[in-house]
């Protein structure tokens, strides 16, 4: 998925879980994927909540590794 694509679901989930910090990167050197995301908090029950808020958001066949 792009990071033009990834952009309205990345700007959603800001709005839902506004205590999450969002960064996005975009990958070329790897045929993998396109885009690296991070979601960064320093509390982990709120970085859980928003990595699962986020795949709920995405077409699972889009996704190539959470962790």
């Amino acid at each position: 998925l792009e990071e033009g694509l990834l952009s309205p679901f990345l700007d959603r989930l800001q709005e839902l879980v506004p205590e999450v910090e969002l960064g996005s990167y975009p990958v070329f050197d790897d045929p993998t994927y396109a885009v690296q995301v991070t979601l960064e908090s320093g509390d982990a029950d709120v970085a859980r909540r928003a990595l699962e808020l986020l795949l709920g958001m995405l077409d699972p066949a889009t996704v190539v590794r959470a962790e």
